[in-house]
């Protein structure tokens, strides 16, 4: 073994180590238990993937369940579960993210959880769990180093579909046919509707360029298709938004993620970039 492979090790010990003793003071001053808690951390786009395991887990739960997001993740969570939330924020961190905040620790203890389901996965649910433990944690993790914060430890496998990864931690019973019913999002056409365009993505590197979804919006109003272009507050530049308005194409700006669902509802086709309208 090399020494790069032995401290790894004994980080590993060290962490399950601590681990332990954390769970087992715990235990000491939190005697009754609550609720169930579900670490959802992750951007929009990822959120839906996770979704099936969030509702799978609410079917399971005989106590409060309690999912710890990002306020974007609400409005998509709502639409099918009604559940309680610990919204937090990027402020609630320190060290880019990687270590929750006293302030926020304290709000979790409340919490009181009999079981956390970690469905983040990565070094900001480690830096949580670091502080913030139950007497049965159940996740995943990318750093297989901090399997230790874990009672049930699931090794990250994304295959054959990304939604089967979050199943392995609510579901672990279930068989891949099984879980293939959940990945296979039921489609709604809305015949009536308009083609929306949502021409920006979380990264710019990601976005095809706002003049060609512009020249391509044209192209579709005069095949006399209803046309709508949306994007966020402020996002757009104002002089694009004359030269929209100059040829007659609707345009919506959202203030939150709730309007944007909607117009996403009214729609027949949504076009975008990779990540589309989220």
């Amino acid at each position: 073994m090399s020494k790069k492979l032995r401290i790894q090790k004994l980080v590993q010990i060290v962490i399950a180590i601590y681990s332990k003793l954390i769970r087992t003071l715990a235990g000491l001053f939190f005697r009754t238990r609550e609720t169930d808690v579900i670490i959802v951390l992750k951007k929009l786009g990822d959120t839906v993937f996770a979704i099936p395991a969030v509702i799978e887990i609410a079917k399971k739960s005989k106590k409060r369940l309690v999912v710890v997001c990002y306020e974007s993740n609400t409005a998509i969570i709502r639409k099918k579960l009604d559940c309680e939330f610990e919204i937090l924020k990027p402020k609630d961190f320190f060290l880019s993210g990687r270590l929750p905040r006293l302030k926020t620790l304290t709000r979790l203890y409340k919490l009181n959880p009999q079981i956390i389901y970690d469905l983040t996965g990565n070094s900001i649910s480690a830096g949580i769990l670091l502080f913030f433990t139950a007497p049965s944690v159940i996740g995943f993790n990318e750093k297989e180093i901090v399997k230790g914060l874990y009672t049930n430890f699931i090794k990250p496998y994304n295959k054959p579909h990304l939604v089967a990864m979050y199943l392995r931690v609510s579901s672990p019973e279930l068989s891949i046919n099984e879980m293939a019913v959940h990945w296979d999002y039921p489609a709604k056409l809305n015949n009536n509707g308009y083609i929306l365009i949502h021409p920006f993505a979380g990264w710019k590197a990601k976005e095809w360029n706002i003049r060609k979804f512009y020249q391509l919006a044209k192209i579709l109003k005069q095949h006399k298709f209803k046309i709508r272009i949306v994007s966020a507050h402020g996002e757009m530049d104002d002089d694009v938004i004359e030269e929209i308005n100059k040829i007659k194409i609707e345009y919506s700006e959202t203030q939150n993620i709730v309007q944007l669902i909607n117009l996403i509802e009214n729609s027949s086709v949504v076009i975008g970039n990779d990540s589309a309208a989220v």
